[in-house]
């Protein structure tokens, strides 16, 4: 067994919603979005999902009530406990099962 770490990193993303009953947009743009996972044993891994950058853009029918927010975006802690079978997938057909428990931390200011 040999303990491994992976980064897996979104330079930029863009989410935009549709209107809700009100006429209300919502556009988040995400920066720099980066997950950190830890192996720990061949079935067990440990992660950190940190976001530097989150800003939201909330359109309103009249522009004038417009608003912005701009800060770090949430904490996540995760982990992944494999019970059987393992994600490799060698073999067609192959299945597995793991428990995926995460704590959200919220760090942004809004």
């Amino acid at each position: 067994m040999q303990a491994h770490i992976e980064f897996e990193t979104g330079l930029f993303s863009y989410d935009l919603s549709r209107p809700d009953h009100e006429g209300v947009i919502t556009e988040e743009f995400d920066i720099g979005a980066t997950d950190i996972r830890l192996g720990i044993t061949n079935y067990a891994e440990l992660g950190l999902f940190v976001q530097p950058l989150n800003i939201v853009h909330t359109k309103f029918p009249s522009s004038a009530l417009d608003k912005w927010h701009s800060g770090p975006g949430s904490l996540e802690v995760h982990a992944k406990f494999n019970l059987y079978g393992n994600d490799s997938f060698e073999k067609p057909g192959s299945t597995a099962l793991a428990l995926l428990p995460a704590i959200e931390i919220p760090t942004d200011p809004s």
